[in-house]
């Protein structure tokens, strides 16, 4: 690949994450889920129940606060809410 494919792959990238960040704030709000924004937006905090969750809407990537483990996915996120 050069240098040109590169930056347009990066670029692309970039979009994509720009992308996720806006639908999967999105889809917590219609859903009817409070949380604060941090680092403009890159980090969500949603507080439900009795369960802390911290989700990164660029990646899918989220973990409840009582667990060592990761997970990813809006979908599976709003699965685990609704449980």
């Amino acid at each position: 690949m050069d240098s040109a494919c590169l930056r347009e792959l990066k670029k692309a990238k970039k979009q994509n994450k720009e992308r996720n960040k806006l639908y999967g704030t999105e889809q917590l709000v219609k859903a009817g889920y409070t949380f604060s924004s941090h680092n403009h937006g890159l980090h969500l905090v949603i507080v439900h129940e009795s369960c802390t969750i911290d989700y990164w809407p660029s990646t899918g990537k989220w973990k409840d606060r009582t667990s060592p483990i990761y997970h990813r996915g809006l979908s599976n996120l709003l699965s685990y809410l609704e449980a």
